[in-house]
């Protein structure tokens, strides 16, 4: 009787499958059924000596050598047995037949570039064994950067098609991390996906935008054509008190709808910051929905494609140069206007001027001295008025002067009232244009701003295999790496345009109203009613550039207009300085949330209305917020799972979509507040 003893491997976990095998391969043989000439782990070959089996079978008896199976690896020859991958390296490791090491991964599971098996994680497809780095199927949808990383991305936008690596997993015309960024003549369109610049004239988006303005001007233009009988006539109509104070109510709550509907559109675009549009952070109606509406976020940067306009590329650097540069050019260009208008109108005086007192023309030396020394112009304080009460027309005589000198210096006198009459007039147009400005800035200012924001946000990614393998791109536009001398000069740039407009614009705009504190809020009134009496009928109220700005507000109530300024640019551009997603969010709900129970609370706003419609869309813009926290809490595949209870996430999108439109059509109707209706009756 011989005996043939095995041992299983100490320290590690035996199955019962494997203990089994083990039992088997350990019973005692008679020595009558050993027959084989060769010892075990060895077979008789062609020579007809014993021969040991090659790594990767084995032998247990001396007979002829058996491959090992799936699962089962001999890593020398002469094995009298297969040792199992999941007993000596892990329960993620496998074989091929035949194997002399366990080279592969189960399911589940991918090979490294250092031959050890790793998890596969979301975006990895698995299914089968035997994945290694270098063949891994990539899910769709997903992007990684190299064929040797290990990392994997979520498709930010509809240009990424995924199931590839680096510009494999791009759809047309797009390439770059991420497939963020679109090839040479193409553009990214509205939908988030590249398109040729050829077809920019088929772009039914940028036609219609096209169009609306071609129309306001047709309709500008057709009224200083031949509008000046319909234009009489609809003035007329509109100085009717009640016709005046209807228009003017509409009026403020479109404003105020543009306002809150810029916002809201803004604030959604802050939570996919891969994306500078709308993108499918919202449910698929009320996504549609806000891009439709997407040009009353004013930048027209995005709704044209510069880089098809432009004749070198354009990054988000250039972008913000050219937005940046708006306002300055807006306003440098109506102070030309106006200089050169006043100009114009001291030259044409000035020549009236010599022309009258020119001696060839009958008005001697001692004439003119004469009229220099009587013609002054009217006392500041006197106004246009009193030019008005004597007709605009220069009644005295001077002695000693025959009647034609007389009518020559009543002429000039006339002339220099009338150029006096100019100038006033010049003021308040000036101060009409400069209020103009100042509202269209007020406008501007989070587009601006947010673009500025957006400059200090980098993404790092993971691109190669190693830990060094990684690189920073900005987070708006991959074109910019975030380590190069480009950024650098972009930051330094950002952070000297932010101080200007995040804080030099509010703080000048409120140390400006601050001077007239005593006019917006006169203290010898004591009853609002009176106050909001005065105000309009002061004419350094009426012909101010600045005070425009508040008149809606309550008197004591001047200082909300930084508040409200201040807020939106919190929403919109300071969440933006957040980096992670879910931060934003909470940022924005604890700004609207206190935002919201403030109005509501002082009622800011004269109209009553007014007060109830504001508080409405912030109610929406809280409700949309929510909507995208609790669709992005939740990890599933299926968006519609947090959102059973109502059905799922397109009934939800179509909700947002009727409320959001119920208040836009609300602006053309005032929402009764009794609280404010009583405030401005001075109740």
């Amino acid at each position: 009787m011989s005996t043939l003893r095995c041992h299983a491997p100490l320290g590690r976990p035996n199955s019962l499958v494997v203990l089994g095998a083990v039992l088997l391969l350990c019973l005692r043989v008679t020595s009558a059924d050993w027959t084989s000439p060769c010892s075990p782990g060895e077979f008789k070959g062609d020579s007809a000596a014993c021969e040991s089996c090659a790594p990767g079978k084995y032998s247990t008896y001396g007979h002829n050598c058996t491959a090992c199976t799936v699962g089962y690896f001999a890593n020398s020859s002469g094995s009298t047995m297969c040792a199992a991958c999941a007993l000596e390296f892990g329960h993620s490791y496998t074989s091929s037949v035949s194997s002399s090491t366990c080279d592969q991964c189960v399911e589940g599971n991918y090979r490294g570039l250092n031959d050890e098996c790793y998890p596969c994680v979301i975006g990895m497809e698995c299914s089968e064994a035997g994945q290694t780095l270098n063949n891994l199927v990539i899910t769709p949808g997903w992007f990684r950067f190299r064929n040797d990383s290990a990392v994997v991305y979520s498709c930010p936008n509809n240009n990424c098609e995924g199931g590839g690596a680096g510009d494999g997993s791009c759809g047309r015309s797009a390439l770059g991390p991420l497939c963020m960024t679109c090839a040479e003549n193409s553009y990214m369109h509205a939908s988030s996906k590249c398109r040729v610049c050829d077809k920019i004239f088929t772009d039914a988006f940028v036609w219609t935008t096209v169009g609306v303005v071609a129309l306001l001007i047709v309709v500008a233009v057709a009224m200083l054509i031949c509008g000046q009988r319909v234009l009489a006539a609809a003035m007329a109509w509109y100085r009717q008190p009640k016709n005046e104070k209807a228009c003017y109510e509409v009026g403020e709550r479109l404003t105020a709808m543009f306002v809150m509907m810029q916002t809201l559109i803004l604030v959604v675009k802050n939570y996919n910051p891969f994306n500078n549009h709308v993108g499918e952070t919202v449910p698929g109606p009320y996504n549609s929905f806000l891009q439709l509406f997407d040009f009353m976020a004013l930048d027209a940067l995005d709704i044209f494609p510069l880089k098809c306009l432009w004749w070198t590329p354009v990054d988000h650097f250039d972008y913000m140069i050219m937005e940046t540069a708006i306002a300055p050019a807006v306003l440098g260009a109506g102070v030309f206007g106006t200089l050169i208008f006043k100009g114009a109108c001291s030259r044409r005086a000035a020549a009236q001027a010599k022309e009258l007192t020119d001696p060839e023309n009958g008005l001697a030396h001692g004439v003119g001295s004469g009229f220099t020394q009587t013609a002054r112009p009217p006392p500041s304080g006197s106004g246009i008025g009193s030019v008005k009460g004597n007709g605009g027309h220069f009644n005295g005589r001077v002695p000693g002067l025959s009647e034609q000198a007389n009518k020559r210096i009543a002429t000039a006198k006339a002339a220099e009232i009338k150029a006096h009459r100019n100038n006033i007039i010049l003021k308040k147009r000036m101060a009409r244009r400069m209020g103009y400005f100042l509202q269209l800035l007020v406008l501007l200012l989070p587009i601006i701003a947010r673009r500025i924001c957006e400059s200090f946000s980098c993404e790092t990614f993971q691109v190669g295999p190693g830990e060094d393998d990684v690189k920073q791109f900005l987070t708006v536009d991959v074109q910019i790496d975030c380590s190069s001398n480009r950024y650098r000069m972009m930051l330094i740039y950002a952070i000297v345009a932010l101080t200007v407009y995040a804080a030099g614009v509010p703080i000048a705009l409120m140390v400006s109203l601050a001077k007239i504190r005593h006019l917006l809020n006169p203290p010898d009134h004591k009853f609002e009613i009176d106050a909001i009496k005065f105000r309009a009928e002061d004419p350094n109220i009426v012909n101010s550039s600045i005070a425009p700005l508040v008149l809606h507000y309550r008197p004591k109530l001047w200082w909300y207009v930084g508040v409200s300024i201040m807020t939106r640019l919190l929403l919109t551009c300071m969440s933006l300085l957040l980096t992670s997603k879910y931060n934003r969010i909470l940022f924005v709900l604890c700004i609207l949330l206190m935002a919201t129970v403030t109005e509501r609370e002082i009622n800011p706003f004269l109209n009553g209305s007014l007060n109830k419609f504001v508080y409405f869309f912030h109610q929406q813009i809280i409700l949309c917020t929510l909507v995208v926290l609790v669709r992005d809490a939740h990890n599933g595949n299926d968006p519609d799972k947090p959102f059973e209870i109502f059905g799922g996430q397109t009934n939800v999108g179509i909700t947002l979509v009727i409320t959001n439109t119920v208040l836009m059509l609300s602006s053309f109707w005032p929402l009764e507040d009794s609280r404010g209706t009583n405030l401005i009756s001075g109740g």
